[in-house]
């Protein structure tokens, strides 16, 4: 069966739901405030950067340590 089982799957099922959760809340939110933001000519950009370069790549890049970002 090409290494994927029932109990395979469910923990990759499981692990999707909780990372959907937070964002689902966040949306929400987000909606539940727009009236407001609208009235006080308010707007968001939301920029969903997914698989973009790590964190020491863009934040702390170490120039010449054994750690250092490719850059």
């Amino acid at each position: 069966m090409l290494g994927m089982n029932r109990r395979h799957f469910m923990r990759h099922v499981a692990g999707f739901s909780l990372m959907a959760g937070p964002s689902a809340h966040f949306l929400a939110k987000l909606a539940a405030a727009a009236p407001a933001m609208r009235r006080e000519h308010k707007s968001l950009i939301i920029l969903w950067m997914n698989g973009g370069p790590s964190q020491l790549d863009t934040w702390d890049m170490k120039p010449g340590a054994p750690t250092a970002g490719q850059f």
